[in-house]
């Protein structure tokens, strides 16, 4: 009849979840305290009644079953703590070795800004030094063109002299200037000298020229302005101011070559100034992204060291409560295992195995109990059991997480007299000259322009070159934080989970531990009481005490473990509020990224378009400007055959009307 309410869940031994939270009732227990009692009153020798023999045997049944939950409770946690110290130190390593590599790569960012700012600097003054020259190169072609038509009037102003002189009949040369004592105006004379020495190149037209004004024999005094008495013609006057106005046309010749040259190495200037600010710009941005992503790791690294602390703190705390839970559990043990070898010295001394004397006893004041050394009960496998499944890899409750690690770009001229057709055709010369002069100076603007357009859409091209790249860099940035949003919300809904499974099974574990220490007192209390109703058997009261005695020392240890439980939940729970406060922090970093990210990359889409479109029109500009520029110079190209051809037809025939006048 006693048997059937103590020996709850007696069938159900094997070690499974369900079991872990079944323990006998408090309630029930409570029926031992007075059975008990009529039982040991019943006791008359060494032989006891089959009720109290019953009842010892579903104490200690009680204490076997109480003992198995609380070893799957003890066997769960700890299985729960050594994958989670196994889940920290897989973390704490892939933190120090990511925090490693985020580092290198930092360093590698922060060399490249390095070498990125000394090739800026070396671009920036690269860019002042062509603007520099692009500028002399301008104040030089504004300089020369200033000499060359200075030059130029000088020679005019000469011809002009030449065709109002008069030849005396001695052979010399009326002009407004006063003569020398020769009778020579030693100025014009050493003006035309020097021009003629100038122009050497003239010599095979005007052999008779340079005959008379400067002798082979006497050419280095003429370079020396030496003056040399000329006997003048008048066809030596007009074969010279022939020759006058051919140096007169080259000199418009030279100059219109000078300039175009000066030009184009000015514009060659201005361009490799505006290629360097280009590529200096492109620099810029180039850099500012390399800065932009050292601060991302910077902050990357950040919230790694933090995790570290977290991650840390955790493992030392959850390494000494394993520990101080070790011990605990180790007493535990110790103590269910010698109340169940003092149930069995108590059910062999209550079943009449062994005879003593206790007057006898109470005179030799005997050792605690003379009985034969029983070998001790099989301690309870349990706890091996689940140590050598997980030592062995196998599975132990399906209720147990492990934590994954989230810490992964000419017109023939009418003649009257010989006279007239001389002043004509001179007059004629000249305005060829000058047509000359303006065809060469319509080439330099086709060309100054074709090299200014040139300069400009290389420019419009780089800027969408960097743009384009800016854009792309723009949307990797983008897609790369939408990532990493990603995993910080797959961690936190992770960590949550964690939290809410290490809640429910250290709730359901201490709820167990709790019953079982509720149980425990109860049957603590029969013990007692037991004790004192067994008065006449000093063995069987010193073994119901030390019973007892061992049933406190277990509550005691239990409360330990339960407290030492209590407090690594607080930790874990502290951990799980801080590491959810830095993902909080790290999403709204993202999520801010992401929005300014957004906003910049639809302004350089719009920019990239605006800039698409100018270049669209600056190439149809180019386009229209190129063919006009050819237009107009096809057309002075056949102007200028046609005008050399007549300028060397009247500067043949000129000299043969200067000898008809």
């Amino acid at each position: 009849k006693i048997r059937g309410p103590i020996n709850i869940a007696a069938a159900g031994s094997a070690p499974c979840a369900s079991a872990m939270y079944q323990a006998p009732r408090a309630a029930l227990l409570l029926l031992l305290l007075p059975l008990m009692a009529a039982a040991l009153l019943e006791h008359r020798g060494p032989q006891t009644s089959a009720p109290l023999q019953h009842l010892l045997v579903d104490i200690d049944e009680s204490v076997r079953k109480t003992g198995g939950d609380t070893e799957v409770v003890f066997a769960t946690l700890y299985t729960y703590d050594q994958q989670l110290k196994d889940s920290l130190e897989r973390e704490i390593k892939s933190a120090n070795t990511t925090v490693d590599k985020l580092a290198a790569m930092r360093n590698g960012f922060y060399t490249e800004i390095h070498k990125s700012q000394t090739q800026l600097k070396n671009l920036e003054a690269g860019a002042v030094k062509a603007a520099r020259n692009a500028t002399r190169m301008q104040a030089g072609a504004n300089k020369v063109g200033e000499r060359f038509d200075n030059l130029k009037d000088s020679v005019k102003m000469l011809v002009g002299l030449l065709q109002n002189a008069a030849v005396t009949p001695d052979g010399g040369l009326a002009t407004p200037e006063a003569p020398d004592s020769s009778g020579q105006p030693i100025r014009v004379y050493s003006f035309v000298r020097r021009l003629l020495v100038a122009n050497a190149a003239l010599k095979p037209k005007f052999r008779d020229v340079f005959l008379a004004w400067v002798p082979e024999a006497h050419a280095p005094k003429a370079k020396k302005g030496s003056s040399e008495r000329i006997h003048m013609t008048p066809q030596l006057l007009g074969r010279t101011v022939a020759a006058m106005k051919a140096i007169e046309a080259q000199v418009n010749s030279q100059k219109a070559q000078s300039l175009v040259q000066l030009v184009a190495r000015q514009q060659n200037f201005a361009e490799l100034s505006t290629s360097a600010q280009i590529n200096g710009a492109q620099r810029r941005g180039l850099m500012a992204e390399t800065e932009q992503e050292a601060d991302e790791l910077s902050l990357s690294i950040t919230f790694m060291e933090a995790v570290l602390r977290l991650d840390s703190d955790l493992y030392s705390r959850l390494e000494a409560s394993m520990k101080s839970k070790a011990v605990v559990v180790e007493e535990v043990r110790k103590s269910r295992k010698t109340q169940l070898k003092v149930l069995k010295d108590l059910m062999d001394l209550l079943g009449g195995k062994y005879t003593i004397d206790d007057h006898a006893t109470k005179r030799a004041n005997p050792s605690f109990l003379q009985v034969q050394q029983s070998p001790p009960a099989a301690p309870h496998t349990l706890q091996l059991d689940i140590e050598n499944a997980l030592h062995n890899g196998q599975d132990t409750h399906g209720i147990l997480l492990r934590i994954k690690g989230i810490l992964d770009q000419v017109e023939p001229t009418d003649t009257a007299n010989v006279q007239t057709v001389v002043t004509k055709m001179g007059g004629v010369l000249r305005e060829l000259d000058g047509e000359q002069m303006r065809a060469a100076e319509v080439k330099q603007h086709c060309l100054s322009e074709k090299l200014h357009h040139g300069e400009q859409e290389h420019s419009l091209k780089a800027n969408l070159v960097v743009m384009n790249s800016a854009q792309e860099h723009v949307k990797g940035a983008i897609r790369a934080a939408k990532n990493s949003l990603k995993r910080v919300n797959a961690k936190t809904e992770a960590l949550k989970g964690l939290a809410s499974d290490f809640t429910h099974t250290v709730a359901q574990g201490m709820t167990t531990l709790a019953d079982q220490s509720n149980d425990r007192v109860t049957i603590a209390a029969a013990v007692q009481k037991a004790g004192e109703l067994v008065g006449q058997s000093v063995a069987a009261t010193a073994l119901l005490n030390q019973m007892h005695q061992e049933m406190m020392h277990q509550e005691e240890q239990e409360r330990s473990y339960r407290a030492e439980e209590a407090a690594f939940r607080s930790v874990f729970t502290a951990y799980v509020k801080n590491f959810l406060q830095l993902l909080r922090e790290s999403r709204n970093h993202y999520d801010a990224s992401v929005a300014a990210l957004e906003l910049y990359e639809s302004e350089v889409s719009g920019d990239a378009s605006a800039q698409t479109d100018v270049l669209a029109s600056s190439a149809e500009l180019g386009k229209q400007s190129r063919a006009l520029c050819a237009s107009i110079l096809r057309f002075y190209d056949q102007r200028s055959r046609r005008r050399q051809d007549l300028t060397n037809s009247l500067k043949e025939a000129l000299p043969r009307m200067t000898e008809l006048r």
